[in-house]
């Protein structure tokens, strides 16, 4: 009995840390991911901001950086 209760304690340990070590990558992989979206939509609106300062018409602004109208008015 003795040796079932320390096989389920360190099973439980075993689990608990593999669960750790599994969440851990994920969180960190799932951040990277959205730190990479961020960046790309930055990237667009700065993009679309110096086109606006350079007088190009939102049309072809719109149609470059998928924008909507609205969202570069509030660049």
């Amino acid at each position: 009995e003795e040796g079932l209760s320390q096989g389920k304690i360190e099973g439980l340990e075993e689990g608990l840390s593999q669960g750790k070590a599994e969440g851990l990558e994920e969180g960190l992989s799932q951040g990277k991911a959205e730190g990479l979206e961020q960046g790309k939509i930055e990237g667009v609106r700065d993009m679309a901001k110096a086109m606006l300062e350079k007088g190009i018409d939102l049309q072809t602004i719109v149609e470059v950086t998928g924008l909507s109208e609205q969202e570069l008015r509030c660049l």
